[in-house]
Parts: C-alpha cells; structure tokens; sequence
C-alpha cells in the first residue's frame, strides 16, 4: 500500500476558477492543431453538461463518438 494513489474530490465551481487563472497566465499560440483541441473540447464539454433531457446513456454515447473520431 505503499504506492498507493489518492482521490480528491474539489468543488466543480473550484476547478473552473483554477482553470481560469491559468489561462490568465498562459496564452496558446492559436494554431490549427490547438483550435481543433479547443473546439473538440468545447464540444465534448456541451455534451456532458447539456440538459435537454438526454439520458446520461446517451451522453456517453456522444462523448465517445467525439473521442472516436479524435484517435481515428
């Protein structure tokens, strides 16, 4: 048990604000490899944060059809 690893769990809310503070800190060089990132990661974020009565299933469904297309 010595190497044992630890979960955390943070306030969604706290995440958010870390995340914004480090992009204060560190700006992207806009690229088309980071503008794909960026728009595949807004995409994969509106699917689990939707609420437009889509079962949890079916999120999952979604979001791994964007991770699919990432890795194919």
């Amino acid at each position: 048990m010595e190497h044992a690893k630890k979960m955390v769990l943070i306030d969604p809310k706290e995440l958010e604000h870390q995340r914004q503070q480090d992009q204060q800190f560190v700006k992207p060089i806009p690229g088309p490899r980071v503008e794909s990132i960026s728009a595949l990661d807004r995409e994969m974020q509106d699917i689990l944060h939707s609420r437009e009565g889509v079962s949890d299933y079916d999120k999952l469904q979604r979001y791994r059809e964007v991770l699919h297309d990432i890795y194919t």
